[in-house]
């Protein structure tokens, strides 16, 4: 089965993640509500997590706008912590207590991405933020699935940077 709306949004965050900044931040927001509030607040009814991953979302989206920089390493951490997350699943790492630190490790990698490399960083990390969206939306064959994840990577990566050098402003671009 597709998730449409999952698909959506992570076909927008791969292709144009860098120029829809709210979009990747409010996004990376929605998915950390989504994963952690039952862990937080233990069994609750799905339209209370979901109202509760939605508002986390719109808090992250707003903070894209009004505290850049503060949203940039939260976006950079998160990004970072999700997606060494989701590979410790696909290969096959059991959950232990050792599972947050490697997440944090990931984490503090996303932010000195972000850090040193803003725009490249914020391309890299929404195209693979993006792609994991659309990965987990779609049902694929098991041998396909690290094909299509670095296909799509790499297509997001080439669209992104096009875009970006086609804009008039500074850092070499025309």
């Amino acid at each position: 089965m597709v998730n449409i709306p999952g698909t959506v949004v992570g076909i927008m965050i791969l292709f144009i993640g860098r120029k829809l900044f709210w979009l990747f931040v409010g996004s990376l927001g929605l998915m950390a509500g989504l994963t952690y509030t039952e862990r937080f607040l233990g069994p609750q009814e799905e339209y209370v997590i979901l109202g509760i991953a939605v508002l986390i979302g719109l808090l992250f989206a707003v903070s894209a706008f009004l505290l850049k920089k503060i949203a940039v390493g939260v976006a950079g951490f998160m990004v970072g912590a999700y997606v060494t997350f989701y590979f410790l699943k696909v290969f096959g790492y059991h959950e232990t207590q050792f599972v947050w630190l490697i997440c944090l490790l990931g984490g503090i990698v996303g932010i000195a991405l972000m850090a040193f490399l803003f725009d490249w960083a914020i391309i890299f990390l929404s195209s693979v933020f993006g792609a994991v969206l659309v990965i987990q939306s779609i049902a694929l064959e098991p041998h396909i699935t690290p094909w299509a994840f670095f296909g799509m990577v790499i297509l997001g990566c080439a669209a992104q940077a096009k875009i970006m050098y086609s804009e008039p402003g500074m850092r070499g671009r025309r």
